[in-house]
């Protein structure tokens, strides 16, 4: 199966686990531990207080911790996640490449769960390549499209995660920018009208 299969069939299963993904987001202060940052990576403490901008998300900066489900705005049980590095432009895997009219994004993730299987569950409904969107620095939101840049048998995250375990790998990208916002936009508002999280590349 080449790599083009392989990415359109994670597309197909993620499409059909996109339902019921709306989770409680929070501060993280009780929520699973990641597994221990790189050498080369920066890892920031979860911010003391969650807000939103404008368009809905939460801003984060690369490290910094992020959550949702579980017990409140703990997520103490759900899952905690963090983007350590985005690279741009990164030096392909032996058979990838970049696209012919954008940019790759090579996303550096860490991901912990918790013991709440349901929450669990929607991982992969909320962490995956369709579920971001770059927004320019034109202020134009648009969607993104899976790269094909990273070798898919190395540091790819998995595509179904279990409770009480950690994860690290990476999701590749294809942006219109070399610059700009990534962001997670999750189907549907929270209470509080968060909608996801964003961060800045480069950092």
């Amino acid at each position: 199966m080449n790599n083009l299969v392989k990415r359109l069939a994670l597309a197909a299963c993620v499409v059909v686990g996109l339902a019921g993904c709306a989770t409680t987001t929070g501060s993280g202060e009780n929520a699973p531990e990641l597994p221990a940052a790189s050498g080369d990576e920066t890892a920031n403490p979860a911010a003391a207080e969650q807000k939103t901008n404008e368009r809905g998300f939460i801003v984060k900066k690369l490290g910094e911790l992020a959550c949702f489900g579980g017990a409140g705005k703990n997520c103490e049980g759900g899952v905690s996640f963090t983007i350590d590095k985005i690279e741009v432009d990164p030096q392909c895997g032996e058979f990838g490449s970049h696209p012919d009219n954008g940019h790759t994004l090579l996303l550096h993730l860490r991901i912990a769960t918790g013991d709440d299987a349901e929450v669990v569950d929607s991982v992969g409904g909320i962490i995956n390549p369709f579920s971001f969107v770059e927004i320019g620095k034109d202020g134009v939101t648009r969607d993104v499209s899976i790269g094909m840049c990273a070798d898919p048998s190395a540091d790819q995250l998995p595509h179904t995660y279990g409770p009480n375990q950690k994860y690290q790998g990476v999701i590749d990208l294809e942006v219109t920018d070399a610059s700009g916002t990534i962001a997670i936009q999750l189907m549907g508002a929270e209470e509080d009208g968060q909608r996801g999280w964003e961060w800045t590349y480069p950092a």
